[in-house]
């Protein structure tokens, strides 16, 4: 069983959406957090990946160099069981985004 799944939303023939929706329907990958890599980065899609249920939305292009960090510092807050926090700083961030704009 994997500690993570990074899901691009865009790949050839699936719906990464849709993936997540049933990954987070199946009892064996129910608890597993995801991770949404993708080229797709308006407001809409982040808070739609979101509200999916995934733990974070990462746009590409990002520096792989960062990635491992990243991944394993949201890890570690899943582990300390954060998973509700962390969703709810992730739709803060997107709040202020929209208030920016």
């Amino acid at each position: 069983r994997p500690d993570v799944i990074l899901l691009d939303v865009m790949m050839p023939g699936l719906d990464g959406w849709r993936v997540a929706e049933q990954l987070l329907d199946d009892d064996r990958t129910v608890g597993i957090p995801i991770i949404f890599l993708t080229a797709r980065a308006e407001f809409r899609d982040r808070a739609r990946g979101l509200d999916i249920g995934g733990v974070d939305y990462i746009t590409k292009p990002f520096n792989p160099l960062e990635l491992a960090p990243l991944v394993q510092s949201l890890l570690d807050r899943l582990d300390r069981g954060e998973r509700d926090e962390l969703r709810a700083e992730k739709l803060s961030e997107l709040r202020s985004l929209m208030e920016s704009e």
